[in-house]
Order: C-alpha cells, then sequence, then structure tokens
C-alpha cells in the first residue's frame, strides 16, 4: 500500500527520499521488536513514515530531524511521547543521549544514502552508547556489511561494525517505495550488540581500543591486495607483526580481504600486547626533532 505524494516536497540537498509505502513501513517497525517500555531513538524523522508507528509501540521516541518543514508537520500531529530535536544527525551525541535516557540506545533510521557510511562509521566511533540499530540503507551498502570475508565486497566497515555488531539482513526494499523513486534498491538491516565477552578480545593482552583498532583494520585494506605481512609493515616491523600473526593463526601470505573478523581483533589485540606502535611513534618523532633543528 502506498502512499500519496507527502505536502512535502523532498529537499536535494538533505539527500531526501520519503518512504511512502506503508506496508513497508509496518514491517520495519514488526521487525524492529519494540518494547512497550523502549525508548527509540529515530534518525531522521522525515514526514513521519516511521514516526507515525514509532509512537504507537514505544514509551518515549526521541526524533533527530535537520528539516523545519518535517518538525512543524510532525509537531502539528501533537504525540505525547515525541521529542523532536533539530539538528545533524552526524553531530549529534549518542552518548549525551545515552545519559538523558538511562539506556543503552536503540536506533532506527531510514539513512539518507549521501550520509550512510560516515554515519555507520560514528556507529562504531560511539560504540559504547548503542545497543541495537534497524536502518534502511542502500541495497549496495548493506551488501558491504553482510558480506563473507574473500568477497569482493567485504571492507573496513564490515570488520569494525562486526567487531561490535551481529549484523543480519532482515529485507530488501524496492525504488518504488520512496518518493522521489531513487535508482537503487535499498535494504533493511539489524545491528543486535554481541555480548560483553565477544566485544574485544582481552587475554594475556591490553584491552583494544576502538580507534587503535580502526586504524589498523585501515592501514590494511588500503593494501587490500598485498599479503597482510606487507600490508601493516611498514608500521609494524617484520618480526613483531610475524609473532602477532602467528598468535592470531593467520598465514602471513593471506590478503587483508581474506582474514576474518575474529581474526582481526586477535591480531590487534596481539599487536597491542607486543607494545601496540613504540617503535614507529619513535622514530617519527625523532625525525621531526631533525627537521626541526634543520
Amino acid at each position: 500500500m502506498k502512499g500519496s505524494t507527502p505536502d512535502i516536497l523532498p529537499n536535494k540537498g538533505l539527500g531526501q527520499h520519503f518512504l511512502i509505502d506503508k506496508n513497508i513501513a509496518r514491517k520495519i517497525i514488526r521487525r524492529s521488536f519494540i518494547a512497550p517500555s523502549d525508548t527509540i531513538i529515530e534518525l531522521g524523522t522525515g514526514i513521519g513514515a516511521l514516526t507515525d508507528h514509532l509512537v504507537r509501540h514505544a514509551r518515549k521516541v526521541i526524533g533527530i530531524e535537520i528539516d523545519e518543514r518535517a518538525i512543524t508537520a510532525l509537531q502539528e500531529k501533537g504525540y505525547k511521547n515525541l521529542k523532536l530535536i533539530r539538528g545533524d544527525m552526524l553531530r549529534v551525541s549518542f552518548n549525551a543521549l545515552l545519559e538523558e535516557i538511562n539506556a543503552p540506545l536503540k536506533i532506527i533510521s531510514n539513512l539518507p544514502y549521501n550520509i550512510s557510511g560516515p554515519l555507520l562509521s560514528k556507529i562504531y566511533d560511539e560504540q559504547e552508547a548503542v545497543n541495537d540499530c534497524v536502518f534502511m540503507v542502500q541495497k549496495e551498502v548493506g551488501e558491504r556489511l553482510i558480506a563473507d570475508k574473500g568477497s569482493r565486497e567485504y571492507g573496513v566497515l564490515t570488520v569494525l561494525l562486526g567487531s561490535i555488531f551481529s549484523i543480519k539482513r532482515l529485507f530488501l526494499v524496492p525504488a518504488s517505495a520512496f518518493y522521489p523513486r531513487p535508482r537503487v534498491e535499498s535494504m533493511v538491516i539489524r545491528l543486535t550488540r554481541h555480548s560483553g565477552q565477544d566485544i574485544m578480545p582481552c587475554k594475556n593482552s591490553p584491552c583494544v581500543n576502538t580507534s587503535y583498532f580502526k586504524r589498523i583494520v585501515r592501514s590494511a585494506f588500503q593494501k587490500r591486495r598485498k599479503k597482510i605481512k606487507n600490508a601493516l609493515s611498514p608500521p609494524f616491523d617484520a618480526d613483531r607483526l610475524e609473532s602477532a600473526l602467528k598468535e592470531a593463526g593467520i598465514d602471513p601470505s593471506m590478503r587483508p580481504e581474506q582474514i576474518s573478523v575474529q581474526e582481526y581483533k586477535i591480531l590487534v589485540s596481539a599487536l597491542v600486547s607486543l607494545s601496540e606502535m613504540a617503535a614507529p611513534r619513535l622514530q617519527t618523532t625523532k625525525n621531526t626533532a631533525i627537521r626541526q633543528r634543520l
């Protein structure tokens, strides 16, 4: 069942494609498993295709929306359990929202195609505040997130988000469900946080901080066609890297795209136990000091 053309014209600059298929909206809500006691964070309320259903299922909905026209339209509906915040979803602090509701965040969003990558990266960066997400993304982005190692789609976001969340494809959404109609299909995915002991291995080594893990994974995939022993050397010296690969059970001749999420977690943990990147940083400091004297 598709709705009529919305009263608010989509803003191309904001990448707006309004969901107008009410059956798809209801299906997203059903697959989100919302409890009556939940507070839901909706990123980008738009004209309220999901909001209209969320307010009926959750105790409270906090909607983040940058378009003042959309905020005004939703305010006029008079929902008592809806709090609207005008702002950029990429700038909102998930940690601040965590403090406000005093519970890990459950996020639902029809993500604008043009910022889905940065938003998903933000989810990783502020992961401690986030427990569960249901996102509608471009099909291509969804395929990257659920990709298996060794595939062309397997990459940085696959590993980063897969280290924290179980990622599941829920269903595909045709272009006809939106106004204006995009040129691509969409996919609804669910990210569910792993149990605490599965997030980062800390046994026999310091716990891995998220920024360090991100840095190593990005370094590896910048040279995804090289063998892992070459992709990470530099910044690591050969002996240290060889020891870490051995501890992780990774063949040094494997390419970055052939290494599983779990293997990356063990590898980075092993590198941390081998005194992180102290040697490369020391060399950089020395070189900088020499240049300054010259």
